[in-house]
């Protein structure tokens, strides 16, 4: 019978241990990985949802130029917003039928709030009831509208975690910039 040396052990612990350290380290890297891309996904997800949402009620406007369909005018509690007329009674014609929306985004809280169909603003802002939070982690969004305002760019940028400082690895961010039309605006007035 033979037996192991003390130095073949040895060897063969080290092999071994080798081996289980090259195993956990791809579930490490792996684990990370999927972590990093489920994320991404999650934040690239929300900022579309947003847009999406965006681009589905601003295509709705209705104005000309002389009644312009979106504002910018500050509201308390907003960083940016966009206050739009939207074709309520889908008639094609700004009237009194129609109704202004707002997308209002409040840096402090990382929120871009969807505010639907008033035709006058409840004051406070804030204790409106009938608003719906798109999303908690947006950390910039900047809405500009066209010189003719018949469109409105909107750039989002998202953060796994907004209340801490994004880029990272382990909290990546996203930006989301698009261009909506609005079809239903006339550049020119009508008489």
């Amino acid at each position: 019978m033979r037996a192991l040396t003390l130095m073949e052990l040895i060897i063969a612990l080290v092999l071994f241990s080798l081996m289980i350290l090259g195993i956990a380290n791809i579930e490490i890297f792996c684990k990370h990985a999927f972590m990093g891309t489920d994320r991404k996904t999650r934040i690239m997800n929300e900022a579309a949802y947003v847009v999406e949402h965006m681009s589905k009620y601003i295509a709705k406007a209705v104005g000309d130029a002389k009644d312009f369909p979106v504002s910018d005018e500050p509201i308390a509690g907003c960083d940016d917003i966009t206050r739009v007329w939207t074709d309520y009674n889908e008639n094609g014609v700004r009237d009194a039928g129609d109704m202004q929306i707002v997308y209002c985004f409040n840096s402090t809280s990382h929120t871009m709030d969807y505010y639907p169909g008033f035709w006058t603003w409840p004051e406070p802002f804030t204790d409106n009831p009938a608003y719906e939070i798109l999303s908690r982690n947006i950390i910039e969004c900047i809405s500009e509208f066209g010189s003719n305002m018949n469109y409105v760019d909107v750039n989002i940028t998202t953060c796994w975690n907004a209340s801490i400082p994004c880029g990272t690895v382990d909290n990546p961010q996203m930006t989301i910039q698009t261009r909506i039309a609005m079809p239903m605006v006339s550049i020119n007035a009508t008489q």
